[in-house]
């Protein structure tokens, strides 16, 4: 079975080359109709040239709503990307803040421990500002973070 991109691109190529056919009977069709000397063969001819024209503004809509279509389907799967990016983000922060939490909880008391939540919090929410902010293991992330809050 062919892959959607590869079933655009064929038939976008067949539209191109149906736009093109058509424009050159019309082209063909109108010398024609300019030729006639008859006014009902010019009639005939100007109908018929209208119907050819029609056909190749049809391609040349439909070529243009596939290019259309083909950028939007694109958007919304980087739009999908990027929601299950931040939710991986955000899954990460959770997972460092009750780590990083449950630690601080165990080794302060009283302010002290308020003190560092806050920068727990603080340092996470920064993280999150970052893209690539889940890309490192837990662990290191974590150890980082200690680093961080020991300077």
């Amino acid at each position: 079975m062919e892959s959607a991109e590869t079933m655009e691109a064929r038939h976008g190529r067949m539209l191109a080359r149906l736009a093109e056919l058509s424009l050159g009977l019309a082209e063909e069709v109108q010398a024609q109709a300019v030729a006639a000397e008859a006014p009902d063969e010019q009639a005939r001819l100007a109908h018929a040239f209208a119907r050819v024209a029609y056909a190749a503004r049809q391609c040349i809509a439909l070529e243009a709503k596939l290019v259309r279509d083909a950028e939007r389907a694109r958007d919304l799967a980087a739009g999908r990307a990027e929601v299950r990016r931040a939710a991986g983000r955000e899954q990460r922060a959770g997972q460092i803040r009750l780590s990083l939490g449950r630690a601080v909880a165990v080794e302060s008391v009283g302010y002290e421990r308020d003190d560092r939540l806050r920068d727990v919090d603080r340092l996470v929410t920064e993280g999150l500002l970052y893209d690539r902010f889940a890309d490192a293991p837990l662990e290191e992330q974590i150890a980082a973070l200690c680093e961080r809050l020991a300077a």
